[in-house]
């Protein structure tokens, strides 16, 4: 009897395990490491379009992956006009540009060519100053690299260096170069070319990351590295098959690097046929969603935050914690599977759920409510799944449309823009009317609406939030990029006029005009021609309550020199 009845208690404890085994938790108080980013390379890619720039490092909806970090090549030969202009297209939409060397020019090596052979020992300043001449070329280089994968031994561009020279150059040359200093890049993550360099003082005060590629290796915690106050980025891997098998293989390396206290992880190409995650066409592959649930939604300047690594077989959780609270889990299963999630010293009320599976691409699956810090739901057969945290139902964010005025000229519908030091940039986002703002960045202050800087080097980004009369939150990051070598702005641009919302659900509207059509008149018409509405813009703002009926109608406005119209849509 006392033998049954201990099994009986055996089998409930073996039970009461298996159900907690089977909660995913995330706890919020327990930061690990800060996030850069995520990204992916255009070497040998040519100019990208901008269908792929915005495809790529854009973040306004599903169909935009909100890379933050592009890789570029340093050619030897000196032709820089491709990449400069990719790196131009992304860090106009907020991206970070690293750039990596597959060798120096073969004047600077021992075999005098651009495969194989050592960087001259009498060429290590030159070197510098080549890789500084770079930077200053492209004028907005984040992070450069000393050399792309030192330790292989292949027949294209290509430099060999040993963990001596590596460490001699960090020590004694790379302050010349003038950036943040990334190495050593090895093929597979040889932490024995980096830890000379690391474990030398002054070596290890010139540099800024160590970064790695992991072919035939796993991702780990690079422990020397994060001791010496180095943040470690994964910069190059990739997978050509495109099939959910893969993707959630994928996702679980990725998953993985950002468990072992990695800060970001940068993908091969971007856009070249084969292990691409954007085709030409601007259209993203399975791959290109898979990193999308990482990279749309951790964004620069999060953390890490505890997370049950593995809550049941096959399920992979990993959490961060910013703006929002973020949990990324992978199913590995070939079935889908309950899960439980439960957050500790968090207030998180309710989720977002997008999923990339067989037959979904970052597809938003609505909100999930969590009651007493906990909720339930299915995941999906080989799938990766992003939650992220949003504000109760019954009190909705309010949009921001972004638009900024650069030396008084167009006023332009974008949040990016490139622009030489000493010039004048006005930022009018537009939301709700029954509230306020808040700014940080670039010397912005104040709770209204408009803010004009003048950005200098050091002046990089400027978030504006809008706070809504039921207390919800919304952020909206200008990314500004001061470009000394650049005499023409560079930003998307929209129409002179710009008329929001179109289409308006109320009737009511907002037009914003440039100086030149300020005081004239605005005539609106129905589709058979008739004029129905007639008023005058009176400042560079004007809100048109026009009181029609839904239906389609047209806008026009003359003003000096130039007129407009637009179709105008009523709901």
């Amino acid at each position: 009897m006392i033998k049954k009845s201990l099994i009986v208690v055996g089998i409930l404890l073996a039970i009461s395990v298996a159900s907690k085994a089977q909660v995913a938790y995330i706890d919020a108080a327990n930061v690990k490491q800060y996030i850069d980013g995520f990204g992916a390379s255009t070497a040998w890619s040519g100019q990208i379009s901008q269908t792929i720039a915005n495809a790529a490092f854009s973040n306004n909806n599903n169909n935009q992956l909100g890379l933050s970090i592009l890789r570029v090549r340093i050619d030897p030969n000196v032709g820089w006009t491709d990449e400069k202009a990719n790196a131009l297209k992304a860090k106009a939409r907020g991206a970070l540009i690293m750039a990596s060397p597959w060798t120096p020019p073969a004047s600077m090596k021992t075999n005098n060519n651009t495969v194989a052979g050592e960087l001259k020992t009498s060429s290590y300043s030159d070197y510098a100053a080549y890789l500084k001449r770079f930077c200053d070329t492209l004028g907005i280089v984040d992070v450069i690299s000393v050399q792309n994968e030192p330790n292989i031994s292949v027949t294209y561009e290509s430099c060999t260096w040993n963990a001596t020279q590596l460490m001699n150059f960090c020590k004694n040359n790379a302050p010349a170069i003038g950036k943040p200093v990334i190495m050593p890049e090895a093929f597979n993550f040889d932490t024995h070319l980096s830890d000379s360099t690391l474990n030398d003082s002054v070596a290890a005060s010139n540099i800024t990351y160590i970064g790695g590629h992991i072919y035939g290796s796993t991702p780990f915690i690079y422990t020397n590295a994060i001791n010496k106050g180095k943040r470690v980025w994964m910069t190059e891997h990739y997978y050509n098959n495109d099939d959910i098998g893969t993707c959630s293989m994928m996702g679980k390396e990725i998953l993985d690097c950002m468990y072992n206290n990695m800060s970001a992880y940068v993908w091969w190409y971007l856009s070249v046929q084969g292990c691409n995650l954007i085709n030409a066409s601007g259209s993203i592959k399975k791959k290109g969603y898979t990193l999308g649930q990482f990279s749309k939604f951790v964004r620069p300047g999060y953390h890490r935050i505890d997370a049950t690594y593995r809550p049941q077989s096959g399920i992979y959780e990993v959490a961060f914690k910013g703006a929002q609270t973020v949990v990324v889990i992978v199913n590995t299963n070939p079935t889908s599977k309950a899960q439980t999630f439960t957050f500790k010293n968090d207030s998180v009320t309710r989720v977002m759920k997008y999923t990339t599976s067989a037959i979904k691409s970052l597809r938003y699956e609505g909100t999930i409510d969590v009651t007493d810090s906990s909720f339930t739901t299915t995941l999906d057969s080989a799938s990766i799944t992003t939650f992220v945290s949003t504000k109760n139902i019954d009190c909705p964010q309010t949009p921001i449309i972004p638009y900024l005025q650069v030396n008084n000229g167009k006023i332009i519908g974008t949040n990016n823009v490139i622009c030489i030091f000493g010039d004048s940039i006005i930022l009018a986002p537009q939301a709700g009317s029954d509230s306020s703002w808040s700014w940080t960045g670039c010397g912005t202050s104040g709770s209204w609406n408009k803010q004009t800087i003048h950005p200098d080097g050091t002046c990089t980004s400027v978030i504006a939030t809008y706070t809504n009369s039921c207390g919800a939150s919304t952020s909206l990051q200008y990314n500004i990029t001061v470009n000394p070598k650049v005499a023409v702005k560079t930003a998307v641009l929209s129409p002179e006029i710009i008329v929001f919302p179109n289409p308006s659900i109320s009737g009511t509207f907002k037009i914003l005009a440039p100086d030149n059509f300020v005081g004239n008149t605005i005539n609106i018409f129905n589709i058979v021609g008739e004029q129905v509405y007639t008023n005058s813009l009176q400042v560079h703002e004007t809100t048109i309550n026009s009181g029609l009926k839904p239906g389609i109608y047209i806008i026009k406005i003359a003003g000096k020199g130039s007129s407009f119209s637009e179709k105008l849509i009523l709901k």
